[in-house]
């Protein structure tokens, strides 16, 4: 454990790597050391229902030995014991059982970089014995653990677990789960972890007996079913399953699945892109680009979308050449196959007039979003939620951007974050809070705003 201290208090590390602690904090390191005997009995004692199973010192003092004193396994073994009834000689036979080959197997991910090694059989070997018994028990149970494998061990909602046949049986499953303490829960019993070991052993036993590639498969079409997209009043919703997909999306087993699932991608890049998490987003609308090219061709429909999302996320971090490039592709493309006034067609030219703006060709903005406002209004009327975008856009006075704010409040709603646009910075730090990007860029919109001379004003993308 390290200290590192600053103005505005100490920061505290906590790492198994004393050499990465020195590098952080100096001489301020501090050993804690393993559980003791004598500690890793009071654990022991605390867990277990039934005190009387601790007179025997001998059996007690021989299983804790077993268990390297380590909390972790303790839990696992006090919670088989307590919800079977059992002796603790009778466990320790449990834990006999299981060949030693069979928990090299499972301890083999336990590892990373040294830290795990010495604990790697205490927790495979209570696992699978907790683990077996479930299985017999409760499919469900078992069904439920090896998709949370696939997934990030950390802050599961209980919405993202694939459907039973009643919510009985979900609670029941669940709740075995618990007492056998591989998972715990916190908000309500509606957010569920593992311990991380609990997470690894699980996923090696499905990968030693071929498994974890059709659980990936498993976990891929679920999130595919139930991951929302990007907007706004899905926000919570794809905010709490977004570590999830990124988790699923970036495993090995997934790679070779992923071009059956370019459209859950491309939802997951939208949102990482509405949370301001550019650089992560392009990689995804990157990957999802050559999929699609490879699979529907460059004239596809879906295949010129991510042509366009590719633009707007280049554009979001500045990169506006290679926006802009993007966004002709795009307009190019959908010219071609919608035609001139379809909605997708009056995107892109609202996309590449914005990306002029930005570097102030000024010929061809005023004509791009003059084209996109007329375009608009006719395919979609006056008070579509895209015309009222259009109109923001080409706001060459005040007027015109109370006539946005005045629509958008109307058909959207105030807290909607296109309403937002129109009403600025305020309003919208506290939806999208004052470090997301877009709220971060509102405010600079402002001051130049204010400070434009009128010749200015036409090019500059509203709040």
């Amino acid at each position: 454990m390290a200290s590192r201290w600053s103005e505005n208090g100490h920061i505290l590390f906590t790492s198994r790597n004393r050499q990465l602690a020195l590098k952080l904090a100096g001489s301020n390191v501090v050993s804690v050391p393993d559980v003791d005997p004598t500690t890793g009995k009071e654990i022991f004692r605390k867990l277990l229902m039934r005190k009387d199973l601790l007179q025997d010192d001998c059996v007690t003092n021989a299983l804790l030995e077993q268990l390297a004193f380590l909390p972790l396994a303790i839990s696992q073994a006090t919670a088989y014991i307590n919800q079977n009834d059992i002796s603790l000689a009778k466990y320790m036979l449990l834990l006999g059982e299981q060949g030693a080959s069979t928990m090299e197997l499972l301890g083999e991910e336990f590892e990373d970089d040294g830290q795990y090694a010495e604990i790697q059989n205490p927790v495979a070997t209570t696992w699978l014995v907790s683990f077996l018994q479930i299985h017999q028990v409760d499919q469900i149970a078992s069904d439920y653990l090896s998709f949370m494998a696939c997934i990030n061990p950390r802050d599961i909602p209980e919405s993202i677990l694939p459907a039973t046949t009643s919510a009985k049986r979900k609670v029941e499953a669940l709740g075995l789960l618990k007492a056998y303490s591989f998972v715990s829960a916190q908000v309500d019993d509606s957010i569920f972890s593992l311990h991380r070991l609990v997470h690894l052993v699980t996923r090696n036993w499905l990968r030693k007996r071929e498994r974890l590639e059709s659980w990936v498969e498993k976990a891929a079409g679920q999130l595919d079913r139930i991951f929302p997209n990007s907007d706004h009043d899905s926000r919570q919703k794809w905010r709490e399953y977004l570590p999830h997909a990124l988790y699923l999306a970036n495993s090995g087993e997934f790679l070779a699945l992923q071009d059956n699932y370019h459209g859950f991608l491309a939802r997951t890049g939208s949102c990482l892109q509405s949370d301001g998490r550019y650089g992560e987003a392009e990689i995804i609308y990157r990957n999802v680009l050559e999929m699609r090219e490879r699979a529907c061709g460059p004239d596809d429909v879906d295949t010129l979308t991510s042509v366009s999302n590719l633009g707007s996320v280049l554009a979001d971090q500045g990169k506006y050449k290679k926006a802009e490039a993007m966004h002709r592709q795009a307009l190019q493309g959908r010219e071609k196959v919608l035609g001139p006034e379809h909605p997708d067609t009056l995107t892109s030219v609202s996309n590449l007039g914005l990306v002029l703006a930005r570097q102030d060709k000024n010929r061809e903005v005023e004509a791009m979003h003059q084209r996109d406002l007329l375009g608009l209004e006719k395919v979609l009327g006056p008070e579509h939620p895209d015309t009222l975008t259009s109109v923001s856009y080409l706001g060459l006075a005040e007027a015109m951007y109370q006539q946005a704010l005045q629509g958008r409040e109307k058909v959207l709603g105030p807290e909607h974050p296109d309403t937002l646009t129109s009403k600025c910075a305020d309003l919208r730090n506290q939806v999208l809070g004052s470090h997301h990007p877009h709220a971060i860029s509102s405010t600079n919109a402002i001051s130049a705003w204010k400070t434009a001379s009128p010749q200015k004003v036409s090019h500059l993308v509203p709040c």
